[in-house]
């Protein structure tokens, strides 16, 4: 992280350096962090030409989205095209993850990248509207529901993804349970960080 003019920024360029040096052991390397500065990184390096070959059993493990990035997101495949050509990593060893903090449930996407509920979670699709639920294959507010909270009286939550419930016997890695699959998000003009936000209510209460 860099402090510049008053602000923190990704240091990308000490992130690279760290990957091409750490590539050179002879043991598998786990990269563990955001999708949006994980792309960023990897454009950085494809556009710079550096190409390495991680080793057998190195892994990515994406989790919690673009945020304030969204309007640079790119679709999965893309992503996946340039961490292959770049860290020559393929597909089957990038884990994504999608979750909320005021939700203990952590969904992990299979091996066909389908973020699948487990038997102590549940889903509904909601009417952006009349917040009615919704039949699966239409695209509605995601809200989601388990038993598994005990430290707060939170069972469902309502977030401001948009998303698609899918039927678990379309997807070929053999999970029967329905699966989520997340389309976007309302307000993309207002998204920020939980620590960003917070930022300001605090700024706020302080006038």
């Amino acid at each position: 992280i860099l402090f510049k003019n008053g602000e923190y920024e990704t240091d990308l360029e000490n992130i690279i350096e760290q990957i091409v040096g750490l590539s050179r052991s002879v043991f598998p390397m786990r990269l563990m962090g955001f999708p949006a500065y994980t792309y960023f990184a990897l454009r950085m390096m494809d556009d710079k030409g550096i190409r390495i070959k991680l080793k057998k059993g190195s892994k990515i493990m994406l989790g919690g989205g673009w945020k304030q990035h969204y309007s640079e997101k790119v679709d999965k495949q893309t992503f996946y095209q340039l961490a292959e050509r770049v860290l020559g990593i393929q597909d089957k060893d990038i884990i994504e993850f999608f979750g909320a903090v005021e939700h203990p449930i952590l969904y992990c996407d299979c091996k066909h990248h389908h973020f699948h509920i487990p038997r102590y979670g549940r889903v509904v699709i909601r009417d952006v509207d009349t917040l009615k639920p919704l039949p699966m294959g239409q695209v509605g507010l995601l809200n989601l529901l388990t038993p598994m909270v005990y430290a707060t009286p939170m069972l469902s939550v309502m977030t401001d993804d948009l998303a698609v419930l899918r039927d678990g016997e379309t997807c070929a890695c053999g999970l029967k349970s329905p699966y989520v699959e997340i389309v976007g998000r309302v307000g993309l003009h207002d998204i920020k960080t939980c620590a960003a936000g917070a930022a300001e209510l605090i700024k706020e209460d302080a006038l």
